[in-house]
C-alpha cells in the first residue's frame, strides 16, 4: 500500500501519520523505517522497499518531503525510474508512506504514481472548519467553554493547529476541570506573545496486553500528574491533579471510549485546603 500525505496543515498530517502508525501496530507487529530528504536515496528506497523484514510481518517505510523536489527540479526524474518501477509491484508486505507539502497536480514523480496511491490532502484549516477543528479539540481535552468563548479563544489565539492545540493543552492543565473562563483565556491564549506557567505535567499510557495475556489487546492504562502555581497569584497557591484513565480503542483514536478519574486538590502554604474528585467517561468519535 502507498499512501501520500500532502498540504500546508503539517499538524494534520502529523496526526493522520500518528492514526496510520496505530492501525498498522493494531494489525501487525511490523517495524518501521522513515527516511527524510536530503538524507535518501533511490537505492536506499529500494532496499527498504524489497528487503523482507526480519522483524515482524510488515515493513512501514516513511519518506518525508521528496516528492516535492520534483517540483523544483532539484532531482531529475530520470534518476529514480527503477523506484518507479519498484513501487508498480509494490510487495503486499511493505507500507510505503510519503510525507510532504503542498504537491501540484503537475509534479512529475507524483504523475507517475497517481493511478497506485492513496492521495490524502490537508489544505490549512479556516472559517467553520477551524472551529470544528477547536470544538473536537475541547472535547477530547474535557473542557467546559461558555457560549461564545470559542471564537472569542480562535481571535486571541490565532489559526496556527500547533499553536492552537498547545494553548488548549494549557488551558486544560490550567483549569484543571472548572468552567474556562474569558480571563483564563486572556491570561493564556495571549495571541502568540510569550507566556509563563509555572507548572508542568507527566502523563504515560501502557498496553499491559504486552505483559498480561488475558488484558484485551485495544485497552490502554493511562496516569497523569499535573500541577501549577497562578502566575498572578497573591498567594502561595499549588494546585495538583492526579488521574487514572483508560481507553478503549475501537479503531484507533478515531473511535475510543475514555473513562477517568481525576482527583485535583489546592494546597496553600503546603496545607491542603480543598480537593475535588471529577469523574469522566467519553466516546469520541472522528469522521
Amino acid at each position: 500500500m502507498i499512501t501520500v500525505l500532502c498540504g500546508e496543515d503539517d499538524f494534520s498530517i502529523q496526526q493522520a501519520l500518528v492514526e496510520i502508525k496505530l492501525k498498522l501496530d493494531v494489525t501487525s507487529s511490523g517495524n518501521w523505517i522513515e527516511f527524510k530528504v536530503p538524507d535518501v536515496t533511490a537505492d536506499q528506497l529500494m532496499m527498504s522497499c524489497s528487503t523482507v523484514s526480519l522483524f515482524g510481518e510488515k515493513r512501514n517505510v516513511i519518506v518525508r518531503g521528496l516528492i516535492g523536489l520534483f517540483e523544483s527540479n532539484k532531482i531529475k526524474l530520470v534518476n529514480w525510474h527503477n523506484l518507479l518501477a519498484l513501487l508498480q509491484s509494490l510487495p503486499d508486505s511493505v507500507d510505503l508512506i510519503f510525507v510532504d507539502g503542498e504537491l501540484k497536480k503537475s509534479n512529475p514523480f507524483l504523475k507517475q504514481i497517481k493511478d497506485i496511491v492513496s492521495i490524502k490532502q490537508y489544505p490549512v484549516l479556516k472559517g467553520s472548519k477551524l472551529s470544528d477543528w477547536v470544538n473536537n479539540k475541547i472535547r477530547h481535552l474535557g473542557l467546559n467553554f461558555r457560549s461564545g468563548d470559542v471564537q472569542f479563544f480562535l481571535k486571541r489565539a490565532g489559526s496556527n493547529l500547533w499553536i492552537l492545540s498547545n494553548e488548549l493543552e494549557k488551558l486544560s492543565i490550567y483549569t484543571m476541570g472548572r468552567s474556562v473562563e474569558k480571563k483564563d483565556i486572556v491570561d493564556l491564549a495571549n495571541n502568540n506573545r510569550e507566556t509563563t506557567l509555572r507548572g508542568y505535567y507527566v502523563q504515560a499510557g501502557y498496553f499491559l496486553s504486552e505483559s498480561i495475556s488475558w488484558w484485551p489487546e485495544p485497552l490502554e492504562m493511562a496516569a497523569r500528574f499535573g500541577t501549577y502555581s497562578p502566575r498572578d497569584s497573591e498567594k502561595d497557591e499549588r494546585f495538583f491533579e492526579k488521574t487514572v484513565a483508560f481507553n478503549y480503542f475501537f479503531n484507533g483514536h478515531k473511535n475510543k471510549l475514555t473513562a477517568e478519574v481525576s482527583r485535583v486538590s489546592l494546597d496553600q502554604f503546603d496545607t491542603e485546603v480543598g480537593d475535588e474528585t471529577i469523574y469522566s467517561l467519553q466516546w469520541d468519535v472522528s469522521f
